[in-house]
């Protein structure tokens, strides 16, 4: 079997990393992350493999010269300015590739998916490999919906009512010390919630301790990207991220609260 490694892509969202450097030779734990996948396609018995080149492809040609560090048979294919995209770079490839099934991956991700593992039932067109489900995820994503917004509420509410000192004027001048306490009060109610009414059908329940302290760590990542959006806008000079939602502030309000605290809660 033959693969090919999607490598032409410009890396926008990478910024000034990728500026000089290609997405693929960008370094995790000190080796290019395109390193990994070739050792790994090695490793499941492919030695032939097509890597597709556009932005800074010199580059990339020159790292891996012709493949034999990982007793593999190196093609490029080149694309030009702009790249072809993902379909467009697998059609242009396809007279190296040949006419028998063959893997893709992305030259700018990292897994510890087995290769050797990927075959094809009889029929089928493609086998996908998609991200890994968590366990109890629908409880979770449930959770974290629950205590983002009752963090919203509580501090809105106390703040509202008893708030005096502000957190920081500077950036948000309506936040007040008062609201914050508010909030992380709001999330270990939510978390009580939670561990009451949505988490016995889990099939793996968090201790009621875990939850309270890991409501409260989402309650303040949310406030801190909530400031953080508040320090965006004001260096935009603009009252609102967007037009998106009127009367919310922008799409960006809405989401500020998520951003930070989804990674944290996927990792617990």
């Amino acid at each position: 079997m033959k693969a090919m490694i999607l490598a032409a892509g410009r890396g926008e969202r990478m910024g000034p990393l990728t500026d000089r450097t290609p997405k693929p030779l960008l370094e995790v734990a000190g080796r290019p992350l395109i390193h990994y996948h070739l050792e790994a396609l090695s490793r499941a018995g492919i030695d032939d493999v097509v890597i597709n080149l556009s932005w800074l492809g010199e580059q990339i040609r020159d790292a891996l010269a012709d493949g034999q560090l990982w007793n593999l048979t190196l093609h490029f294919s080149e694309e030009g300015h702009p790249p072809l995209e993902t379909g467009g770079g697998i059609f242009r490839a396809l007279p190296m590739l040949g006419p028998d099934p063959f893997l893709v991956v992305n030259g700018d991700v990292w897994s510890d998916f087995p290769f050797d593992r990927l075959a094809l039932a009889d029929h089928d067109l493609a086998h996908l490999v998609l991200v890994l489900r968590m366990p109890d995820g629908r409880q979770w994503a449930i959770c974290l919906f629950w205590v983002l917004i009752w963090n919203d509420c509580f501090a809105y509410l106390v703040g509202t009512l008893v708030g005096r000192r502000p957190l920081l004027p500077s950036v948000s001048p309506n936040k007040t010390v008062e609201g914050t306490a508010g909030g992380i009060a709001g999330c270990l109610l939510a978390a009580l919630v939670c561990h009451a009414w949505i988490f016995p059908a889990a099939a793996a329940p968090p201790p009621l301790l875990h939850l309270a302290l890991l409501s409260m760590a989402l309650g303040l990542l949310a406030q801190a990207g909530d400031l953080l959006e508040s320090m965006v806008k004001r260096a935009c000079g603009a009252k609102d991220s967007g037009v998106f939602l009127p009367g919310h502030g922008g799409f960006l309000d809405r989401m500020d609260a998520f951003l930070p605290t989804s990674p944290l809660l996927f990792y617990y």
